[in-house]
């Protein structure tokens, strides 16, 4: 079987136990390991690989029936199990030593060919149809056409194929058009020039050609093609910058490193003597965790060694036994010239394992060696790597797959349409044949038969033959059939996608860096119409991600870092008030210490100031590319070989800038600089700080990097007096418990402090450590790294334990400021009844201050809190208090954390959905990725199923983003990623509030209305053939000619409702702005309920009733015209007339488009109908009939007359309705809410919280006017 669900295999993997976890890939002379060999030998030989004695080894003996289940977790290296793996290298010397069977029997990894194309040249057309022909009303139409070539079909053919031809044929060119772009992107990415070693020779092959176990040559600012583990690098440290903006998101560079103990390759030649094997784990999605090991001959290393490293400094060479980023060694420990012959090589006893019948040096792999797919090389020359993982098996491509399909609210309610009009259609056949047959319309006056004509029609012999019956049933199918719209989706697609550019375009939301909006999907336009929830995200959404350090205290002090770049002093003075006073930080040991911990204690870089990027901005600055590209390969060679001799990099403030993995370590780091403790860079693990003048450094031993369980990250560092130091700061609730000394209280106080400010916190602590606690901790560390079934785990604990026993020396406060004009948005959402939902994974208290700050919740608002309760019961009686307490309450909102929120998922999820839904506002913090999405979709599948959207602007906000209905991306600082998975984009926060109010309601009013009027249109179009079935005795006669049956919904009606789905504005945009409560209008899909289809409905039978009758009543005064044709053009005519007369009386935005379209139905309607009257083309489609009858019927002036009393008589009851209806809503309104709210005010005056939102807004942005609109958005029933 080729095709499995991948639900299926993800269960049958899950369940298996026998499948390898690993994947195996060879490279040079190495043995290829079977899966017999099970013995594993954890060794401390001193194996003579360096010259020394070996130890005895230790066995640990596997069988192969032992069971997978049997093998402790904690094992270092449990048996392998049988593994994918690929002999790379087709000379290999072994190459002829393997099974030939069992090699042929191999699973092959995939090519790196990447298609996102769904079609080629010889597939687009069957498989096109075929597609097409799936939605229900086009193979409904294909059955009809079908019927009609079968049977004696009272029309032609033709009048079914060829709309539905049409209908196709525009389908297939819009996704054959959509088609070629994706196969011109495919092609640019598989023919882009990528060079490889092969045969020991740099070729240049196209990235489609890249193989499993190919070393990769890249060079600065290219992309990476596929997977790769990094081996060697320009970079003397064995290094690379990359920007992973199109993977995760986020901008900032990271650090990859290759695997500690490898040789240095630096050159093509070094690969001459590369022997090694990558084992490691099988594709997945996950792009922040990776495991593997990679396997070295024990006799290969040595020579690879001596080989690779004749010309690079003894110094540069990295211990097998540290990791780059967890464990960096110092160089004596790099180096030990006293134990081997060979003083260049490193001591690699402690990581020697056994496999089979060889003995291999074992290094440890992780995420921090691996290159993705999709990142681009940065501030690097170039860099050399192995392939692991090519084509649909890199991380890029398992986590691009599709999401679930999402479908808008007017499309469901038009499958409902559907389902009634095709009753309708089944009702009018059955009346019709039961008529048909039941009756006998053709007696003779004197009892005979009736006339000899209509004998084929006598219902006594069709009852006899089936056939016939059979024939009656499809003939009346035929006429009626046309009452189901079948240009209706081909209309509905180019409305979308053309409408969506209208988003795009809308110049007030393009921000000061010309951004423009940016729409992902047409297919949900109308849905920015209905959304009652957002779900918002707050770092970099509703604010910034702008950091700013403000405050900070150390000991029992407290300092505020003020405009004037200085550190001040606050104490508490007479009569409470608060004082300030100027302190020099290098005069304070505390201060100084304090400082220097936050200059040590991170991640940063330093790196060249940005130059403009050529692979974003406008097309002009690409030009100069080539130009600049040796210089810029200069100054970065510049950067990653510093001087000769000098232990840090030499800093220019003003071409040198700090690369942070988090905006708020540049902050801390930037006031650091302006306080006088300037961090100047690293130099072989040496950290440099600038204090005053005086250099200080410090060799960083380890780094223990952040993680979201630990919510802390460490430096481990040792000072010139052979101190060692560990360095921590992190989220208080994770440092404060794991401090015994410092002042706990104070810094805790202040803490909260903080928080109610809206500043993002951090606690900060240290603690010495002897010789005997750091090499006990790195021997742990190291054992652990080498673990095969959960390593993280392993190696979080070990990192827990030596982050314990601190002593807590102070905590600092950034501010991340609000956006422009959030409390406007946020106040109009409130105003046009959307509910507003902070999530966020900030602590609760910052959380709460922020939603004040940006008028979430105002002075009035109840705050209701569950926080910091794991207990399930205690959550559970919380929540049901205030459910009781918040019935039927106003203006209140429910604050929430992450860890209450997990509880009360598993313990109470109906009841805590109620309590959540009840409050007007939600607050949810300390939130995981995951559980936002979880949130929305508990609000998402809640009865009534309301529209929600979500608005984020990180890479954790996708998940949040794709399980809402409608999902919005911020292009803000933190990269791209939740931009590209939303289905609509913007720059800014504030063009949020324009998107939905705005563009939401156009786009659903348009939507809404053309859809209605296509049902409306088609019933006036049919339902005279109804009528006229009971003058033609329901002989199966047609009223209408096949020219009128083929083009009234592609030319004749569908050009002016295509107009109106564009360019439709009931309310201007100014009025939309200013009134949001019209949003609430549309709620709920409120222009396709019964009660406003019921209207359009009756609208079409009274329309098709004035079509047919008029002209039947007048007929007799139509001179010389007494046939079918004649009188079935005339009642078409009135069709058009009265279809054009309704769109226009429905409209509200009259523009020239619009009139143009008016004027094309008409025209396009009198030439095609003259033409086709006066051409002979009854060979083709048997028109004798209709020769000369169109331009007869327009000679007569009875016939302009009646058409002026159609059109009068059909759209004057329109009219009246409409008027009396907006007048009656006018005067209603009035006088329902006349006295209500001047009762409302007269009670609740002083609740009004008009100075206090002042304030609060106030002291972010700027004063806020209340107007007269804005104050009836805090009434209740304002609308």
């Amino acid at each position: 079987m080729d095709y499995v669900p991948k639900w299926i295999s993800k269960l049958f993997k899950k369940k298996s136990k026998s499948e390898a976890p690993f994947r195996r890939i060879y490279k040079g002379d190495v043995p290829y390991l079977r899966d017999s060999d099970t013995d594993i030998q954890r060794s401390s030989l001193r194996k003579s690989v360096n010259g020394r004695v070996a130890r005895k080894s230790i066995v640990i003996p596997r069988t192969r029936n032992r069971a997978s289940s049997d093998i402790d977790d904690d094992e270092e290296d449990p048996a392998p199990k049988p593994v994918r793996r690929q002999s790379i290298a087709r000379s290999a010397p072994l190459a002829h030593k393997k099974d030939p069977a069992e090699a042929g029997a191999q699973e092959k990894f995939p090519d790196n060919l990447v298609v996102t194309a769904r079609y080629n040249i010889w597939n687009f057309l069957p498989k096109n149809l075929f597609e097409q022909l799936r939605r229900v009303v086009n193979f409904y139409f294909l059955v009809i056409a079908f019927t009609q070539t079968v049977i004696d079909s009272p029309v032609h053919p033709i009048t079914a194929v060829s709309p539905l031809a049409f209908v196709l044929l525009v389908t297939a060119v819009k996704q054959g058009y959509e088609d070629w772009l994706r196969h011109k992107n495919d092609d640019q990415v598989n023919n882009r020039a990528v060079k490889v070693l092969r045969d020991g020779i740099l070729e240049e092959i196209q990235s489609k050609d890249i193989k499993v176990g190919d070393i990769v040559k890249l060079e600065s600012d290219e992309q990476v093609p596929t997977d790769l583990l990094l081996l060697g690098s320009s970079d003397e440290y064995l290094r690379c910058q990359i920007n992973t903006a199109n993977l995760d998101g986020e901008t900032n560079l990271k650090l990859r490193y290759c695997p500690s103990g490898l040789p240095h390759f630096k050159h093509e030649d070094d690969f001459d003597t590369c022997h090694l094997i990558v084992e490691c784990e099988h594709p997945c999605e996950d792009l922040y965790e990776f495991s593997g090991s990679l396997l070295i001959p024990a006799d290969k290393l040595a020579l690879m060694h001596m080989t690779n490293n004749r010309n690079i400094s003894s110094t540069s060479l990295h211990a097998p036994d540290a990791h780059h980023a967890n464990l960096r060694p110092s160089k004596s420990s790099s180096v030990k010239s006293g134990d081997s012959q060979h003083p260049h090589l490193p001591d690699f006893s402690s990581g020697m394992i056994r496999q089979g019948m060889t003995d291999f040096l074992s290094i440890p792999l992780s995420m921090e060696n691996l290159v993705l797919r999709g990142t681009r090389l940065k501030n690097t020359d170039y860099i050399f790597g192995i392939v692991v993982y090519t084509g649909r098996d890199t991380r890029l491509a398992r986590n691009s797959e599709k999401s679930e399909a999402k479908f808008s609210t007017v499309e469901r309610a038009v499958n409902y349409y559907l389902m009634f009009f095709v009753g309708l259609l089944l009702f009018l056949v059955i009346f019709c044949c039961t008529m048909h047959f039941a009756v006998d319309w053709f007696p003779g006056t004197d009892g005979t038969e009736g006339p000899w004509y209509a004998n084929d029609n006598n219902p006594s012999r069709s009852l006899n033959d089936a056939a016939s019956v059979f024939s009656i049933i499809a003939s009346f199918t035929i006429l009626f059939n046309y009452i189901i719209p079948i240009s209706l989706y081909v209309t509905v697609e180019m409305q979308k996608f053309l409408g969506s550019k209208f988003f795009v375009w809308d110049l007030e939301m393009m921000d000061e860096e010309g951004r423009q909006a940016l729409c992902n999907t047409s297919d949900l336009n109308e849905e920015l119409g209905q959304i009652e929830y957002i779900f918002s995200d707050k770092t970099g959404t509703l604010t910034q991600n702008l950091m700013k350090f403000h405050h900070c205290t150390v000991g029992n002090l407290r300092y505020e870092y003020k405009s004037d770049q200085r550190l001040h002093q606050l104490s508490r003075g007479r009569h409470d008030t608060v004082e300030s006073s100027k302190v020099e930080v290098a005069k304070s040991k505390e201060l100084l210490e304090f400082f220097k911990t936050l200059a040590l204690c991170h991640s940063v870089q330093v790196v060249p100031k940005r130059r403009p990027s050529f692979d974003v901005g406008p097309t002009e600055m690409k030009f100069f590319k080539n130009d600049k590209k040796s210089k810029l390969s200069n100054r970065r060679k510049s950067m990653n070989t510093p001087e000769p001799g000098a232990s840090e990099v030499q800093f220019d403030p003003g071409s040198w800038e700090y690369q942070a993995s988090s905006p708020d370590e540049k902050a801390l780091l930037e006031a650091c600089e302006t306080l006088g403790v300037l961090y100047k860079g690293e130099k072989e693990d040496v950290l440099t700080l600038d204090i005053g003048g005086t250099h200080e450094h410090y060799k960083r031993l380890m780094q223990l990097e952040f993680d979201a369980d630990r919510k802390c990250m460490s430096v481990i560092v040792e000072n010139s007096k052979g101190e060692k130091w560990l360095l921590t700061k992190g989220a208080e609730s994770s440092i404060i418990p794991k401090c015994d000394h410092g002042p706990t209280h104070e810094v805790l106080k202040n803490v909260m402090d903080y928080a109610l400010m809206g500043l993002r916190t951090l606690a900060i602590a240290r603690k010495e450590l002897t010789t005997r606690q750091y090499d006990d901790f790195a021997n742990e560390l190291r054992a652990a790294r080498r673990l095969i079934k959960n390593r993280q785990e392993k190696v979080r604990e070990v990192y827990s334990s030596i982050e314990s026993h601190m002593t807590l020396i102070g905590a600092t406060g950034v501010e991340d400021q609000l956006q422009e004009n959030v409390p406007e948005t946020l106040q109009s959402f409130a105003a046009a009844g959307i509910r507003v939902w902070m999530l966020t994974g900030d602590k609760l208290e910052t959380g709460v201050n922020v939603a004040v700050s940006c008028g979430l919740i105002t002075a009035s608002t109840k705050q209701y809190i569950v926080a910091k309760t794991s207990d399930g019961e205690v959550i559970e009686a919380k929540l049901t208090e205030i459910q009781n307490e918040m019935d039927g309450a106003d203006n209140t909102c429910f604050v929430i954390d992450g860890d209450s929120l997990a509880i009360a998922f598993k313990v109470c999820p109906e009841l805590l959905r109620l309590v959540s839904m009840a409050a007007f506002r939600v607050v949810c913090c300390r939130m995981a990725p995951l559980q936002k999405a979880q949130v929305v979709q508990m609000v998402k599948n809640s009865p009534g199923s309301p529209t929600c959207c979500a608005v984020g602007d990180g890479a954790n906000d996708c998940a949040m983003i794709l399980a809402a209905h409608v999902g919005i991306g911020i292009l803000g600082k933190e990269g791209r990623q939740a931009a590209r998975c939303a289905d609509f984009a913007i720059s800014k926060f504030g063009y949020l509030r324009r998107a939905v109010l705005v563009h939401g309601h156009w786009y659903y009013v348009r939507l809404a209305n053309l859809a209605n009027y296509f049902f409306y249109k088609n019933v006036v179009f049919i339902m005279p053939q109804f009528f006229f079935s009971f003058n033609s005795n329901f002989s199966t006669q047609p009223i209408f000619n096949g020219l009128f049956l083929m083009n009234f919904n592609i030319f004749f009606s569908s050009v002016p409702i295509f107009i109106f789905g564009l360019t439709e504005q009931p309310y201007s945009s100014e009025t939309l702005l200013s009134q949001p409560h019209l949003y609430k209008r549309n709620r709920k899909n409120a222009l396709m309920t019964v009660n406003k289809f019921l209207p359009w409905f009756l609208s079409s039978l009274w329309h098709s009733v004035v079509c047919y009758y008029l002209p039947y009543l007048s007929w007799d005064n139509f001179d010389n015209m007494n046939d079918v044709s004649t009188f079935g053009a005339v009642v078409f005519t009135g069709v058009i007339v009265v279809a054009n007369c309704k769109i226009a009386v429905e409209t509200k935005y009259l523009s020239w488009w619009f009139l143009g379209s008016q004027v094309f139905s008409y025209i396009s309607y009198l030439f095609l109908t003259g033409m086709f009257s006066e051409v002979d083309l009854r060979p083709a489609l048997k028109s004798g009939e209709f020769r000369h009858v169109f331009f007869t019927m327009l000679s007569s002036v009875c016939f302009w007359l009646l058409m002026l009393l159609v059109g009068v008589t059909a759209t004057l009851p329109d009219i009246t309705f409409a008027a009396f209806r907006n007048s009656w809503k006018q005067i209603v309104r009035h006088f329902k809410g006349f006295g209500k709210h001047s009762k409302w005010l007269k009670i609740h005056r002083k609740n009004i919280p008009i100075p206090k939102i002042t304030f609060l807004f106030s002291k972010r942005t700027g004063s806020l006017t209340i107007s007269n609109s804005t104050l009836t958005s805090y009434l209740p029933n304002s609308a």
